[in-house]
């Protein structure tokens, strides 16, 4: 075991690797010893340098872009990375789309469905993912803002 509790096989996943949070939850847990694997959604360039810091740290990573409100995608996702590390120990959902501050008389309903189908059924689609993957011992954690 490495510090904080890391197996030294496998990985922890963060989904939402390259938002604020995510990006010192991924490079937090390479500084504490566990291979990283993350997920973004469009910034390839951010994603990049998120990978960088966990090298930096001395830690295998891998990443991928997904789209959290599509099953097969997550699916897709999480066998890629298991493919690679050989098991998930540990993941993170860190990852929501901004809601807008303002009237709720000016907020379009597609803006709405959008947080929704991100939080909940994002979070849902993980989750069913993530489960069987960390039964015999792992962890899971939602960030919420």
């Amino acid at each position: 075991m490495l510090p904080f509790g890391f197996p030294q096989d496998g990985v922890a996943v963060v989904i939402g690797g390259t938002g604020g949070i995510g990006r010192n939850i991924c490079a937090r847990l390479a500084e504490a010893g566990a291979n990283v694997a993350f997920t973004y959604r469009k910034n390839a360039e951010i994603a990049e340098q998120v990978a960088q810091k966990v090298r930096d740290a001395g830690r295998m990573v891998d990443y991928a872009t997904l789209e959290v409100t599509s099953l097969a995608s997550i699916e897709c996702g999480f066998a890629r990375f298991r493919e690679r590390f050989g098991r998930v120990h540990s993941v993170v959902y860190s990852t929501a789309p901004e809601i807008p501050q303002q009237w709720i008389s000016a907020l379009q309903p597609e803006e709405l469905e959008r947080v929704l189908a991100v939080n909940v059924m994002g979070l849902f689609n993980v989750i069913k993912t993530a489960i069987p993957l960390l039964r015999g011992g792992g962890s899971f954690v939602t960030v919420t803002t």
